[in-house]
């Protein structure tokens, strides 16, 4: 699964009217300006080696498990987990976890932050990106990173 660095700022559509015929340019016009924000990366403290979303495509209704595997030469005693979700380019989504919730601390040397969510049923199905920044002390930005993710179209449990 492709990972990005992130960029300083947010990327928000500003109230910009969009015509309909445009709106696919205007969407990959977008990607392309977000990808090369984040090419620009950081040298963070935290690396971050992969990502792992199980199952793929997330399925409504039922348990996702994300995997983020990381490295740091530092040792983690506290911190927060800040989370940011995104559909097409719309955001729809934030949470903060403590950090020491989502894997043993003091984190040194290589770790696993994981978390398991149930998304609602009614969740739109189609790509999202998600951004997960870890802040430390202060809120010392330790890390940042931005994904996409799939919501399949099928529902395990159909009402009709």
């Amino acid at each position: 699964m492709p990972l990005t660095g992130c960029s300083r700022g947010k990327t928000r559509n500003g109230g910009l009217h969009v015509d309909p015929n445009a709106r696919e340019a205007y969407i990959m016009a977008w990607i392309k300006v977000f990808q090369n924000s984040n090419e620009k990366g950081r040298d963070y403290p935290v690396t971050v080696s992969g990502v792992e979303v199980v199952p793929d495509p997330v399925v409504r209704g039922e348990p996702a498990t994300f995997k983020i595997s990381a490295s740091t030469d530092k040792n983690i005693t506290t911190g927060k987990l800040v989370i940011d979700v995104a559909y097409f380019i719309f955001h729809v989504h934030s949470e903060t976890h403590n950090f020491c919730d989502e894997t043993s601390c003091p984190a040194t040397g290589e770790f696993v932050l994981a978390s398991q969510q149930t998304l609602p049923s009614f969740t739109p199905p189609g790509s999202y990106s998600l951004t997960m920044k870890l802040l430390g002390d202060s809120n010392a930005e330790l890390t940042c990173i931005s994904f996409g993710f799939s919501i399949g179209f099928v529902t395990p449990n159909a009402i009709i």
